[in-house]
């Protein structure tokens, strides 16, 4: 990860040893400083057109949130549970 960061400065990392996923999304929503800012974890598939369609939407509706429908899967091919449809902004 330092190697990618070093190649492209748009992202950032930082560790925190010994702490739960709070306070870890905390420290990094307090060292923000872009428009808006999306957490995926490592278990998360993220569709190819997601965030660019959750950002022209933000845009398009001059929204300060904006979040997507979210499928529980078991695997590649399950759906087990899908959050209520749409793009919320």
């Amino acid at each position: 990860m330092d190697d990618y960061m070093k190649r492209n400065n748009r992202f950032q990392g930082i560790t925190i040893a010994h702490t739960g996923l709070s306070e870890v999304r905390n420290k990094l929503i307090a060292m923000n400083t872009s428009e808006f800012f999306f957490f995926l974890d490592a278990d998360d598939f993220l569709a190819p057109e997601c965030l660019e369609i959750l950002y022209d939407t933000a845009q398009k509706y001059q929204a300060d949130i904006a979040q997507c429908q979210m499928d529980h899967r078991t695997s590649k091919d399950s759906i087990t549970d899908t959050t209520d449809g749409g793009i919320d902004v």
